[in-house]
């Protein structure tokens, strides 16, 4: 069986040789990658949500560097230490499933007997994750609407993805873990203290003699597209500790010096003003 729902009755989904189907006969094709479209028409905002083709390819090829291995592998000692023998494993907001898949294996290299799936609203980065770990299931899916039952997942990923705690609550198991790493990556077009930190990164990477990463053609584009979002007004890590406990999380935990840990020294220079940071909390 499988770990998604349908989306239209939520009956739970069986795959089949080239579609999944609920017992009242709702049917969704399975693309030639080995993903399935579960985003009703009247959930999706565009034609083509999420990265195109060339964004996909783009984080793909960065990914594959492993740039991120840190990460990725401290994400799989986690997923190690809170599951059982045969988790139930969700990454919502996938992506190319770099994180994904390397869980999966984890898992499966430990024993365990897996069940993974992985969502986004992009078709273009699905083809991608699908690409990478064939074993795992991939749908195109809303992280506010996952086609997923109640309480049936162990493990929930979301790594620089949006924030759906509610649903994110709503399809855990009770013991089940949330893991999340973000970042305040434009909190320095809503406060002067952090705009003037933000502007001493970019000084200091010409200081230091290394690329920097907010030097590129669209950034323009993604702070007028930021400045429309809700999250960067907040305060975070904190907003997220104190809206996970209001929702009845335990053991909420943010370990903010992760990015010491996980980014090379190029990255640190970089982000010095906006630490990553990486919340697990129990439902």
């Amino acid at each position: 069986m499988s770990i998604f729902c349908c989306p239209i009755c939520g009956g739970p989904l069986e795959r089949g040789p080239s579609a999944y189907s609920c017992p009242a006969g709702h049917s969704f094709d399975l693309a030639r990658e080995g993903y399935v479209h579960l985003l009703p028409a009247n959930r999706m905002h565009s034609k083509m949500p999420g990265d195109d083709k060339g964004m996909a390819a783009a984080r793909w090829a960065f990914l594959s560097k492993d740039y991120y291995a840190p990460l990725r592998d401290a994400l799989c000692s986690i997923a190690l230490a809170n599951t059982g023998p045969a988790p139930s494993v969700l990454d919502t907001g996938c992506g190319e499933g770099y994180y994904t898949s390397g869980v999966y294996q984890a898992l499966r290299r430990a024993g365990r007997s897996v069940t993974l799936a992985g969502t986004d609203i992009s078709k273009a980065i699905l083809r991608r994750a699908a690409k990478r770990e064939k074993d795992a299931e991939f749908a195109v899916a809303s992280s506010y609407h996952l086609p997923v039952a109640d309480g049936s997942v162990d493990l929930l990923l979301n790594c620089f993805s949006p924030l759906a705690i509610e649903e994110f609550h709503r399809v855990l198991r009770p013991g089940g873990v949330l893991v999340n790493f973000d970042a305040n990556w434009y909190a320095y077009l809503f406060d002067e203290e952090r705009q003037q930190a933000y502007r001493r990164d970019r000084i200091n990477t010409r200081l230091a003699g290394v690329e920097d990463h907010e030097a590129y053609a669209e950034s323009d584009v993604m702070e007028s597209i930021s400045r429309g979002l809700p999250m960067g007004r907040l305060r975070r890590p904190q907003w997220d500790v104190d809206t996970l406990n209001a929702l009845g999380f335990s053991a909420v935990r943010a370990d903010t010096t992760v990015s010491r840990r996980l980014w090379n020294p190029e990255e640190q220079v970089n982000y010095a003003s906006t630490p990553g940071f990486l919340i697990c909390a129990v439902k």
